[in-house]
């Protein structure tokens, strides 16, 4: 074919494609989540992670890294003024192909497991002890040949966060993503 494989991985935006890269790949990179406004006052923060990622195998990749995250929250409803940038914590990755896609199969299918650590609350910019377990299966398939493309993300998350106080609350998000990316040319 004339046409070059996709790697599907990042395409369809926060939805993830099944591909894992190629064997032996490294790939150093950032990726930034900002939000904006809550009513009244200036709302703004950032999470960015500065990604290490290696892929030794054909079936298995992993990344690790750092968390900076920065707040700017002045006469916001229920958050404390905060102005702040700095170390926000800790993220890794494990992601383990099940099923590649190919001749021999029309969909691709990984296993991916996320652990963070975080000091910083993502939303409020308090002082934190957070960890997170995100377990995500994404799948992917060509809908169309060369030209169009879906994936599918099912996603566990348990989440633990201990307050300044020493208030702890737990909570899990159980979710499903859809997505479709088209190749124009």
């Amino acid at each position: 074919s004339a046409w070059p494989d996709i790697e599907t991985k990042y395409v369809f935006g926060y939805t993830e494609g099944a591909t894992i890269g190629l064997e032996g790949e490294k790939e150093v990179s950032w990726e930034t989540s900002a939000r904006f406004g809550k009513m009244g006052g200036h709302y703004t923060a950032t999470e960015t992670k500065l990604e290490f990622e290696h892929t030794p195998t054909q079936f298995f990749q992993f990344e690790f890294g750092p968390l900076l995250a920065s707040h700017d929250i002045r006469n916001s409803a229920g958050l404390t003024d905060t102005r702040q940038f700095g170390f926000g914590g800790l993220f890794g990755e494990l992601r383990f192909l099940l099923l590649g896609r190919g001749p021999e199969s029309p969909i691709g299918l990984t296993v991916s497991v996320e652990p963070n650590w975080r000091r910083i609350d993502e939303t409020s910019g308090a002082r934190v002890t957070n960890f997170e377990l995100e377990t995500k299966i994404a799948a992917d398939t060509e809908l169309v040949p060369n030209r169009l493309y879906g994936a599918v993300n099912a996603i566990y998350e348990p989440e633990w966060t201990r307050d300044d106080t020493g208030a702890v609350t737990k909570e899990s998000t159980l979710g499903l993503t859809a997505a479709v990316a088209f190749r124009p040319i």
